[in-house]
């Protein structure tokens, strides 16, 4: 729900032409003097906890800031994209003036809902005279049967859920402070983020090849209300209501599949798990997958009958690179995404403008082949742009000079070999690389 407060000196409204074809409320016309209008949205996911909670804060604002003896509640569509389905709407604004009523001395009346008005407002104009108020959502994290569980602490407490999920949310993304620092070369929270997108692809694609269908991704799949909320649990403190609208391709993307599918696909995106790396929950006709990193597991599908979701995207993410990061950080190892998963193959650095004619044909020879490359041109330093790649994770950084022009050859540093590089014909490079991408399905896929 969304609030717009403001201390007015005075308030005339007209109801001039119906906006819904049958306005629950009559028509009508107010003025009033000195009183506090309360402009409001009512939202997708109100209800009656949003209603008490905002009826708290516009009596707080009324007798506590500016101490008025005069409240109207005006609605109002335009403060949220995500607004409630008019019936609904309607009832939360007559339970809000209820509310309102029981909590305040003063007059309180409502405007009628449904109808384009004119208005004439005038505000005092101090400090306090206008402020806006978000009244968020508190859902039900999830029901299984017939029950709600509003934490999974209580869910736990009654043996609905494992209790290695309760300790997933707040201490995961501290497990070490080089995990941190690589989920910030990505910037896992910035929505717009290309690489996001590009990964979020390769994985989709990688189901895809092992499914031979093309996926579809909907809402409430298995029938279960929240059975997102609970996936959502693996990569936030607090179910809210953003979680449901966010666009975020990682966060809003998860992937239905069938069940009989489900053991050999998390295997497939999670290369390298052994067996006791993926846990599975049992409940009822659910089942809960896990992916086991260090001491943490995290929700990453569920599954019920013959149907799973796998997701959200984050997730899957965060695993995989906490997976890589940790592990490197024990062996002293520079960490590394799959190749197969990176939308980047390979970096190619000429060393000067000498060779960048030879480097740019290089390059379109590899693109050519089906394998991404990210040209890095000279402008800045050859050590600059190599550390560019390293940040960005690409598996592959390869480095033109004049020697490497005129042997038709490259300097190879494979991340995950730290330390090493390698002087290989192209086409030694080619053969290796490409063999890789086809192995996974996604050789030729330029997602860029």
């Amino acid at each position: 729900m969304r609030i717009l407060l403001f201390h007015a000196e005075r308030l005339y409204y007209k109801t001039l032409k119906k906006a819904l074809k049958k306005p629950p409320d009559p028509p009508g016309e107010g003025e009033y003097g000195p009183c506090v209008v309360a402009f409001i949205t009512i939202e997708a996911s109100d209800n009656n906890e949003t209603v008490k909670e905002a009826a708290s804060n516009i009596v707080d604002y009324a007798v506590n800031q500016v101490r008025e003896e005069t409240i109207i509640l005006y609605p109002y569509a335009h403060l949220s994209s995500d607004l409630a389905k008019p019936p609904k709407a309607h009832k939360l604004l007559l339970d809000l003036e209820t509310e309102v009523k029981k909590l305040y001395n003063g007059q309180v009346h409502r405007v009628p809902f449904g109808w384009y008005k004119r208005l004439e407002i005038s505000v005092k104009g101090h400090p306090l005279s206008e402020l806006s108020r978000t009244i968020k959502t508190k859902p039900t994290l999830f029901i299984l049967g017939e029950k709600p569980y509003k934490t999974v602490k209580e869910a736990i407490a009654e043996k609905v859920l494992p209790e290695w999920i309760d300790n997933t949310p707040r201490v995961f993304l501290n497990a070490s402070k080089l995990l941190r620092q690589k989920l910030e070369v990505f910037e896992i929270n910035k929505c717009t983020n290309w690489l996001h997108q590009e990964i979020a692809r390769r994985i989709h694609r990688k189901i895809e090849s092992i499914t031979g269908t093309l996926l579809q991704l909907k809402e409430n799949t298995l029938d279960v209300k929240g059975v997102d909320a609970l996936l959502y649990y693996a990569t936030r403190d607090e179910v809210s209501q953003g979680v449901y609208t966010g666009k975020c391709v990682l966060e809003e993307t998860f992937y239905v599949i069938n069940t009989g599918e489900t053991q050999g696909i998390l295997e497939a995106i999670y290369e390298g798990f052994r067996q006791e790396n993926l846990v599975v929950y049992e409940y009822g006709d659910l089942k809960i997958y896990g992916a086991k990193v260090a001491d943490y597991t995290m929700p990453i599908a569920v599954s019920k009958n013959d149907k799973t979701v796998i997701g959200p995207l984050k997730t899957i993410l965060e695993t995989i690179l906490a997976r890589e990061s940790i592990q490197a950080e024990k062996e002293g190892k520079t960490p590394y995404l799959p190749i197969w998963l990176h939308p980047i193959t390979l970096a190619l650095i000429p060393v000067s403008g000498k060779v960048i004619d030879y480097t740019r044909t290089l390059a379109q020879e590899l693109a050519g082949r089906g394998i991404n490359v990210e040209l890095l041109e000279p402008g800045q330093s050859i050590g600059t742009r190599i550390r560019h790649a390293a940040k960005r994770w690409i598996p592959y950084t390869v480095v033109v000079g004049e020697r490497e022009a005129a042997t038709g050859t490259v300097t190879v540093r494979r991340r995950w070999e730290t330390g090493r590089q390698e002087v290989l014909p192209v086409t030694s490079l080619v053969d290796e690389v490409t063999g890789i991408l086809r192995y996974h399905g996604v050789l030729g896929r330029i997602l860029r």
